[in-house]
């Protein structure tokens, strides 16, 4: 693990504009049942989520951010199902040009505390185990930044940007 220090911007930040690999945060204020597509319903304990995903297509990194900071009702990813009932409170990213999706989900297994709350969650597409982790507390913060910035290239940043609702 790494101590690389993890730049921060704000939502409205031009600094988002390209493509690469993200972690979304959220936090779970209550223990709820949520239907995740296909997957029926499913019990989810209040507590903080780490959710990894990449953005690679039209739109990049900011319209992804987007879709998961203001929800819609269109859904067609797990995280869709998830965002209704979760609040997102911000996300790490990288622009790398390779997406580290998949090493990250299986760094962020490995990390004390966490688990997975629904198998398959947002790993449809390849076999990971999840792609979504549940942590009790906030505390985990600073060993999920270590854990992220660990495989990235010294040269390239870990950002992180902070949602508030009521930004746009």
């Amino acid at each position: 693990m790494t101590n690389r220090q993890t730049t921060k911007v704000s939502w409205s930040s031009d600094r988002i504009d390209g493509v690469g690999t993200y972690c979304l945060i959220l936090r779970l204020k209550k223990t709820a049942r949520i239907r995740i597509g296909a997957m029926g319903h499913m019990a989810f304990p209040q507590g903080w989520y780490a959710y990894m995903g990449s953005a690679f297509g039209p739109g990049g990194l900011r319209a992804r951010l987007r879709r998961h900071f203001h929800p819609s009702h269109r859904f067609h990813w797990h995280i869709d199902y998830f965002r209704q009932s979760a609040e997102a409170e911000g996300a790490f990213f990288t622009e790398a040009p390779i997406s580290y999706e998949h090493v990250w989900a299986a760094s962020v297994e490995a990390i004390p505390g966490a688990s997975i709350p629904a198998r398959g969650f947002g790993a449809s597409d390849c076999r990971c185990p999840a792609h979504l982790f549940y942590f009790k507390h906030r505390s985990v913060m600073r060993p999920l930044t270590q854990c992220l910035a660990g495989p990235i290239p010294p040269g390239e940043p870990l950002t992180f940007v902070h949602y508030r609702k009521n930004c746009s």
